[in-house]
C-alpha cells in the first residue's frame, strides 16, 4: 500500500495529460477545418474577380469593336463622298476641256 498514493498520482496525471492531448486534437482539428473554410471562401472570392474580369474584357472587346465598326463606316462614307466629289470635278473639268476645243 506504500505505493497506492503515487499510483494514484501517476494515475490522475495519465488522466491529466489524456484529457489535454484530446483538447489539443480538438483544438488543431477545428484549427484546420477554420483554415479549410478560409481557403474555400478566398477560392470562391478568387473564382469571382476571375469572373468579373472576363466579363470587363468581353465587354471592353464589344466596345471596341463597335468603335472600329462606326469608324470604317465613317471611313468609307468620306472615301465615297470623295469620289463622288472628284468624278463630279472631273466630269466639270472635261466639260470646260470640250467647250475650249469647240471654240
Amino acid at each position: 500500500m506504500k505505493h497506492a498514493p503515487l499510483l494514484a498520482i501517476l494515475s490522475a496525471a495519465v488522466f491529466t495529460l489524456g484529457a489535454c492531448s484530446e483538447k489539443t486534437d480538438q483544438r488543431a482539428q477545428d484549427a484546420a477545418d477554420s483554415a479549410g473554410q478560409d481557403i474555400e471562401a478566398a477560392a470562391d472570392r478568387a473564382g469571382a474577380a476571375v469572373d468579373r474580369a472576363a466579363k470587363n474584357v468581353s465587354a471592353t472587346a464589344e466596345r471596341a469593336g463597335d468603335h472600329i465598326e462606326s469608324a470604317t463606316d465613317r471611313a468609307g462614307d468620306d472615301i465615297e463622298h470623295g469620289a463622288d466629289k472628284a468624278k463630279e470635278k472631273t466630269g466639270a473639268a472635261m466639260e470646260e476641256a470640250g467647250k475650249d476645243l469647240r471654240q
